[in-house]
């Protein structure tokens, strides 16, 4: 079994300790082994650890098994049914020029291409994490078709056009600049 995790800051050793203690915990348990793998992020985002042990690894000193999260700067109580802290909506970004090339703050967002005429949404080079999702929804009128800056390869069964007004794909980074296609295409 491997655990991968990704911190919620680059360079941040408080994270990596606490990570450390959680592997400690995991290999005491009455499985083999565990092999962990310490990332870090391509950017900071925040990091979500299910399992505080409440003896050996007891970030919130409540004593008892815990799901706990990292907010930034410290560790947190995690409440599943949600409890504000944390959302697993996705964000609107709506877009009014063609072409659109991505940014970074399009991470795990939906974008909806807003426009009448035949619009273009590139994928750029070298800036998302692997493992990355975007949406991307047409909105207006105007056809959606999705391209790659040089260096990026795009993978569909169909084509990389969405399908329709109010038709939604998704972009997924299975490896560096390596994007998978998914969802309404024509």
């Amino acid at each position: 079994m491997k655990i991968l995790y990704t911190p919620v800051y680059v360079g941040d050793a408080q994270i990596a300790q606490e990570f450390q203690r959680i592997s400690d915990v995991l290999n005491r348990a009455t499985f083999n082994q565990l092999e962990v793998a310490y990332k870090e992020p391509a950017k900071p985002r925040q990091g979500i650890v299910y399992i505080a042990d409440g003896e050996q690894w007891n970030p919130l000193e409540t004593g008892n098994i815990t799901p706990v999260w990292f907010d930034g700067e410290e560790w947190q109580p995690f409440a599943e049914g949600g409890s504000g802290e944390i959302s697993l909506a996705v964000p609107v970004h709506v877009v009014t020029e063609t072409p659109y090339v991505l940014l970074e703050e399009d991470a795990y967002k939906c974008v909806e291409m807003d426009l009448e005429g035949a619009n273009q949404l590139v994928v750029p080079a070298d800036l998302f994490e692997v493992g990355m999702q975007i949406q991307i929804r047409q909105i207006g009128t105007g056809t959606t078709s999705i391209s790659a800056e040089d260096g990026v390869s795009l993978w569909s069964p169909l084509n990389y056009v969405i399908r329709a007004r109010w038709g939604t794909i998704a972009l997924h980074q299975r490896m560096e600049n390596n994007w998978v296609l998914m969802g309404d295409l024509a």
